[in-house]
C-alpha cells in the first residue's frame, strides 16, 4: 500500500512538472516576437564610412522574454549590393543578444555579431587611384593569400537605452578582426501626424555622433608584407591588371592601411505609414560626415568625407 502511494505521488509530481514545462514553453511561444524588413538604400554607411553604393538590406529578428525583466533575441542581417554599385561585398551578419531592464527606464543590451563576406573584390580606390592587392604574406610567412578571399569579422556590442522622449542610446562595439573600437550615441523621436488629420502617418527624426579607431583596417596587420598592382588606367582597372609594387603599411605616403581614428555625425528623417497593425512602409533621407582625410582608407569608396543617401523599406512585426 505504501509503495502504491509512493508511485502515485511520483507520477503526479512528474505530471505536474511536465505540465508546468509545457505551460512555460507555450508562454514563451505566445510571447515570441518576429520582425522582418526589406530595405533599399542608395548607399551603405556605417560608423561614418560609406561602405558601398546601392544595396538591398533584408533582415529578420526573433525575440522572446525568457525572464521577468529581459529576454533573448536572434537575428540575421544581409547586405546585397547591386552589381553596378561600388564598394564592399555582399555580406551575411547573424547576431545573438540579450536585453535586461535594469529599471523602468534603463535597459541594457549586449550581444555578438558574426559578419561574413559572400564574395569579395580586391580593388581599393584611394585618392582617386585604384590598387589591387596581389598577395599578402601571413604573419608566419608560410602562406600567401589574396584580399579577395572571404573574410570573417567577429564583433561584440554593449548598449544602454533610456526610455525618454528622445530615446537616448549609447553603444560600444568592438571588432576583433580589425581591432576596431566604436562608441556611438543616438537620439530619435517620432511625431504622429494623425493629430493633423494624416491618420497612419508619422515622421521619424534621428541623430547620432560617434568615434571609431581601427588598428587593422580590412583585418590586415600593418606589419604584414603586401604587394599591390597599381591600376594606372581605366582599362587596367576593368581587367584588374597593372604594374606590381610593394606598399609599406607604415609609410607616411601611403594612407591605404594606416591605423586611423575618426569622429562622425549622422542625421536621418523618415516618413512612415502604418498599413495595418503589423505592417509599415517608410521612405527617407540620411546624411553622414566624418573628419578623416579624403584619400584615407576610411573614405575609399567615394573619396568624400560626407554621404547623402535615400532609403525605403517595408517592415513587418508579429
Amino acid at each position: 500500500m505504501n509503495k502504491l502511494l509512493v508511485i502515485t505521488s511520483s507520477l503526479l509530481t512528474v505530471g505536474g512538472l511536465w505540465g508546468s514545462s509545457e505551460e512555460s514553453a507555450s508562454t514563451i511561444l505566445s510571447d515570441l516576437n518576429i520582425d522582418a524588413k526589406v530595405e533599399f538604400n542608395t548607399a551603405r554607411v556605417s560608423e561614418g564610412r560609406r561602405l558601398a553604393d546601392q544595396h538591398f538590406f533584408p533582415s529578420l529578428e526573433i525575440s522572446a522574454p525568457v525572464f521577468d525583466a529581459g529576454g533573448l533575441y536572434f537575428g540575421l542581417d544581409s547586405f546585397l549590393k547591386l552589381n553596378s554599385s561600388k564598394g564592399n561585398v555582399n555580406e551575411l551578419a547573424p547576431y545573438l543578444g540579450c536585453f535586461y531592464d535594469v529599471t523602468d527606464i534603463l535597459t541594457v543590451d549586449f550581444g555578438y555579431t558574426l559578419r561574413r563576406g559572400l564574395k569579395s573584390s580586391s580593388v581599393k580606390k584611394v585618392g582617386g587611384k585604384a590598387f589591387k592587392l596581389v598577395k599578402e604574406e601571413t604573419d608566419d610567412d608560410k602562406n600567401i593569400n589574396t584580399i579577395s578571399k572571404k573574410r570573417t569579422y567577429h564583433e561584440i556590442y554593449l548598449g544602454l537605452m533610456i526610455d525618454a522622449p528622445v530615446n537616448p542610446q549609447l553603444y560600444f562595439t568592438y571588432d576583433f578582426t580589425q581591432k576596431k573600437a566604436n562608441l556611438e550615441g543616438r537620439i530619435s523621436h517620432t511625431f504622429d501626424l494623425g493629430t493633423f488629420g494624416a491618420n497612419g502617418f508619422a515622421i521619424n527624426l534621428g541623430a547620432k555622433v560617434g568615434y571609431s579607431r581601427a588598428n587593422r583596417p580590412y583585418g590586415i596587420s600593418r606589419t604584414t608584407p603586401v604587394t599591390f598592382a597599381n591600376l594606372n588606367s581605366e582599362e587596367n582597372e576593368k581587367n584588374n591588371e597593372g604594374e606590381e609594387q610593394e606598399l609599406n603599411f607604415g609609410d607616411a605616403t601611403n594612407n591605404l592601411f594606416e591605423k586611423k581614428d575618426w569622429f562622425y555625425v549622422g542625421l536621418n528623417a523618415d516618413l512612415v505609414y502604418s498599413l495595418n497593425d503589423n505592417t509599415k512602409a517608410r521612405a527617407g533621407i540620411a546624411f553622414s560626415h566624418n573628419n578623416a582625410a579624403k584619400d584615407s582608407w576610411i573614405n575609399d569608396v567615394n573619396s568624400k568625407k560626407y554621404s547623402v543617401w535615400f532609403s525605403s523599406a517595408i517592415e513587418l512585426s508579429f
